[in-house]
């Protein structure tokens, strides 16, 4: 008898443990649904800049929580650069951010699968496309360069974006107007995407914002919506 009731309890704890651990999991998942997107990501970005990094969700727990499925708050899309780092330059960990990163930030079908995959089935309802002073890409495609093997599909792919057109030559006179082009250009490809745009009105919208990373002061600010270069 006094075997069975250690054996009841036991199982008791077990189920209590289990019970607690899912509302855990829920509440987290909840949490994330709820947080203010974008200024958790710039106030990790204000923190990285003035050197004040929390370095959150990076530890053991939260490697093992995640383990269990991603719950990601934001996408972002930028460049593959290596001097843009995106979870450092947002001071966001394991778990927070679903990154997709190419070269000059350009959006083929794949990115865009990406993109729909984490809006559609992970219920992300923040994307930024984050573009960057000093692009190596942008660079290449301004100043004319046709590159070799696969390098010249990136550059093709940017020099077909219709935003890119629109910049009087010679290119790399306006350098700047070619990054903010080339970003706008990704931002409207997801704005302008039907998954995208159905699951924003049957289940809630997904905001899409045009960002900038400045690799000389790793600030990262959010370009205006109505999505005109600077002259």
């Amino acid at each position: 008898m006094k075997i069975l009731t250690k054996y009841t309890s036991l199982l008791l704890i077990l189920f209590i443990f289990s019970a607690n651990q899912i509302i855990s999991d829920e509440h987290a998942h909840e949490s994330k649904s709820n947080v203010n997107v974008l200024k958790t990501l710039l106030d990790g970005n204000q923190r990285f800049v003035s050197g004040k990094l929390q370095h959150p969700h990076q530890d053991h727990k939260t490697i093992v929580k995640n383990s269990k499925g991603q719950h990601p708050y934001a996408v972002i899309i930028a460049c593959s650069d290596s001097r843009v780092p995106v979870e450092t330059i947002f001071d966001q960990g394991v778990g927070d951010i679903f990154v997709i990163r190419t070269a000059g930030n350009v959006i083929g079908k794949i990115e865009m699968g990406s993109i729909q995959y984490a809006v559609e089935h992970l219920g992300v309802k923040f994307v930024g496309v984050m573009g960057h002073t000093d692009c190596g890409a942008i660079k290449a495609y301004a100043s004319g360069s046709k590159g070799e093997g696969n390098i010249k599909d990136i550059i093709d792919h940017i020099a077909d974006e219709a935003e890119e057109k629109e910049i009087p030559e010679p290119k790399h006179e306006h350098m700047d107007r070619c990054i903010y082009a080339n970003i706008f250009h990704g931002t409207k490809q997801i704005l302008n995407d039907p998954l995208i745009t159905k699951v924003s009105t049957h289940h809630g919208k997904v905001e899409i914002l045009p960002m900038l990373y400045d690799v000389k002061t790793g600030v990262v600010q959010v370009l205006d919506l109505d999505m005109k270069a600077p002259h």
